[in-house]
């Protein structure tokens, strides 16, 4: 049923424009003006209306998602009939399709792909929690939206989705025919296995951007569904993660009972993928040693079912003439004719039967051996490369090979293949090996005498993970420089060996007291202050120190702090000259300048703003090339160049020298509060001090983005 922009079904849908088409509808944008809210509108085609299959189809596929309501699938807001109008009116989601998305960006990254997969996985656990199997997972039926509130990817379309029952046999709709599962190809039972073996191909177009199958026509496609391992990932994409690989792996196995039996089990792994690229967490469920392949106890009682009903039409010995009724019959002679038409019947039945599964079996000969032979994956893990070469050789399959350093494994030697060992696949297919190169051994770098600082971008200049850094008391070493380090310089040491640098403390005493610099020269207070870091903020007037000597220090005399640490000081500029007294030209004074009051003198306190960031900078982990060490710039669509070996490294982030902070310091007293300073600040101006003058006891806090950081009383 096509409708015109414009037209109002129900009195209260209001079509805007026009979507797209599908097999089955007609889908719009539509207004639905009673609750004020954008819907999708699909109506059913014309041609269907008189369809009693369609409408029963359309009907099913609203009533089958109507009952679910999850963030990562279309919701289904009404459906019905007005009159010839049948229809479904749905959540509008404003964005694009998956599908898009693959042939714009893919190969998407492995973060990208977990993230996508784990959506549409937790809105096909929901639906299968309802008993709703989709049966027709493919990027088309995927919903990318804008906003992305509430996770940016929603399942749409149930269109063969219908409710999951112990007889769910042989559904008419089969779904797409790229992502179909065998047992969809083979017409058989199709459960919540099928959905994940779905989503395993639409995985593995995310992160190659093709295909695992193409082919001419339904029949093709079904046979490379049925026996056809999946292609190589690698081969396609070398960035892709090797539980990335594990996880497709899974989801998409011939037998159901070695996919993941439930979307919960796949959520989990996917999870875990996200922070262990080994995949070491995915489990096998593997029951085929490459020679016979075992049925489910479930499949093994659906085969007995249907060879009981074979048995008992076909074996003559089961039809028990008792139990033919004679008065459907006139004659004797007639029973007789009718029993052996019967017979001849049940007999050419089974001689049918017989050609087929000769024919059958004959055709799956000649495709598994002459157009198409494969071969059982044998076991390369363990041996050496030579031999692995000879083995892949002798049985038709061409390798790859990954080289990684490995101090556990002899150089040379086969760590991992890509295809398990018992799995049949087409001869001349590629599967990689990754084999060790053994232990990478560089000399240890002498950093005695280096600042931590130094030390570590010495080390890490030459791909030395440090795996701790002590501390200690030590009374000759200057405090922040390295004592001793393990191993010694000159070592020889593997990615495995440990490495622990020791820095001085300075002295066993922990803390030692700040000097008095007030009143001293600029000079004077550097050769007070060597165990210190001093830095001068600008100069201020003071009316108690003469120009050139300090008039605030940081922190008071006699603060217990430790070697090193930050004090600030204050240099006097003099009086300052706006508030010099004029001298009067009379003999007396005025009487307003004697009734004027005297103001009582005022001690000068400085305040310390030490964010706890300074001498302690935070860090972030960031991916570097393994062999320069320099961080890695990712392409626009945030992917690693091909061919960079890479490694997380924790370095210092610098970032917090650029962010500004707002800071506050209010002066609390007995009578009022004041606000000595508000202003953003860099936080490379870090730390400073603020100067006050006070008459009485004066309680000071320090906010940092409206949180306290300090809060102290001086005393008058």
């Amino acid at each position: 049923m096509i409708l015109d922009i414009g037209t109002v079904v129900l009195g209260k849908y209001k079509i805007i424009d026009k979507l797209g088409v599908g097999g089955m509808a007609v889908v719009y944008h539509a207004m639905d003006e009673t609750l004020d809210r954008d819907v999708t509108f699909k109506v059913l085609k014309e041609e269907f209306i008189s369809d009693n299959e369609f409408v029963k189809r359309f009907r099913a596929e609203a009533k089958a998602a109507a009952k679910l309501n999850h963030q990562n699938i279309v919701r289904i807001y009404d459906y019905g009939n007005d009159g010839d109008i049948y229809y479904i009116a749905m959540e509008y989601v404003d964005g694009c399709t998956l599908k898009e998305i693959i042939q714009n960006k893919a190969p998407l990254s492995n973060e990208q792909t977990i993230s996508v997969a784990l959506q549409i996985a937790e809105g096909l656990m929901h639906a299968h929690n309802h008993n709703v199997i989709h049966r027709d997972i493919k990027p088309q039926n995927i919903l990318v939206t804008k906003d992305g509130k509430h996770g940016n990817i929603k399942v749409t379309d149930f269109g063969i989705a219908r409710a999951a029952t112990s007889n769910t046999i042989n559904a008419e709709a089969v779904g797409s025919v790229h992502y179909f599962s065998p047992e969809q190809a083979r017409g058989m039972h199709t459960d919540a296995r099928s959905d994940i073996y779905s989503l395993g191909i639409v995985m593995f177009e995310m992160i190659t951007g093709r295909l695992p199958f193409v082919g001419d026509n339904i029949v093709e496609m079904a046979i490379k569904h049925s026996s056809e391992p999946i292609p190589d990932i690698k081969m396609l994409n070398s960035k892709a993660s090797t539980s990335i690989i594990k996880i497709i792996d899974k989801c998409t196995r011939k037998l159901a009972a070695e996919r993941y039996q439930n979307a919960e089990e796949l959520i989990n792994d996917l999870r875990l993928a996200l922070t262990d690229p080994s995949g070491k967490f995915v489990t096998e469920n593997n029951i085929n040693d490459g020679k016979t392949v075992i049925a489910t106890p479930e499949e093994l009682q659906e085969i007995r079912n249907k060879i009981k009903d074979a048995s008992d039409i076909i074996a003559e010995g089961d039809i028990d003439e008792a139990d033919i009724d004679d008065d459907d019959y006139e004659t004797e002679d007639d029973f007789e004719s009718r029993k052996r038409e019967k017979r001849v019947i049940i007999g050419s039945i089974a001689l049918a039967l017989a050609i087929i599964s000769v024919l059958s079996f004959g055709i799956y000969y000649i495709y598994s051996n002459v157009i198409n032979p494969t071969v059982v994956v044998p076991e390369f893990v363990n041996l050496d490369i030579e031999s692995a070469e000879k083995l892949a050789e002798d049985k038709k399959l061409y390798l790859t090979k990954e080289n990684i350093n490995d101090s556990s494994v002899e150089a040379g030697i086969v760590m991992a293949q890509s295809i398990d060992e018992g799995v049949r696949v087409a001869r001349n297919s590629r599967i990689t090996l990754t084999v060790s190169l053994g232990s990478e051994k560089v000399p240890m770098e002498n950093i005695l005498d280096k600042t931590e600082e130094e030390a570590l971008e010495i080390l890490a200049a030459k791909n030395i993970h440090v795996d701790e850094i002590k501390y200690e008391n030590n009374d000759r070493i200057p405090v922040g420089t390295v004592i001793r380090q393990t191993p010694p310089a000159g070592t020889e040491i593997g990615k495995d060996d440990k490495v622990v640098f020791y820095i001085s403390l300075g002295a066993a005493e922990e803390n030692i007291p700040v000097p008095d610099i007030l009143g001293k020269t600029k000079e004077e207070a550097e050769a007070m202050l060597q165990q210190f870091t001093l830095k001068f903020l600008d100069e201020a007037y003071s009316d108690k120190y003469p120009a050139g000597q300090i008039a605030v220090q940081g922190v008071p005399a006699g603060t217990m702090v430790p070697y090193g640490f930050t004090i600030t000081a204050t240099i006097s500029k003099g009086p300052d000259p706006a508030l010099k007294v004029t001298e009067e030209t009379t003999a007396e004074p005025t009487t307003e300048y004697i009734a004027a009051p005297i103001e009582p003198v005022k001690r000068a306190v400085s305040i310390p703003v030490i964010p706890d960031f300074v001498g302690n900078p935070p860090t972030k982990t960031i991916i570097v090339d393994a062999d320069t060490g320099e961080e890695v710039v990712k392409d626009e669509d945030g992917r690693i160049p091909i061919g960079v070996k890479t490694r997380l490294a924790i370095v210092e982030d610098n970032e917090y020298l650029e962010k500004t902070y707002l800071v506050k310091a209010v002066a609390i007293d007995a009578e009022n509060t004041r606000i000595l300073y508000e202003k953003y600040v860099a936080g490379s101006e870090f730390p400073f001090s603020i100067n006050d003058q006070i008459d009485k006891n004066t309680t000071y806090k320090i906010y940092l983005d409206n949180a306290v950081i300090l809060e102290r009383e001086e005393k008058y």
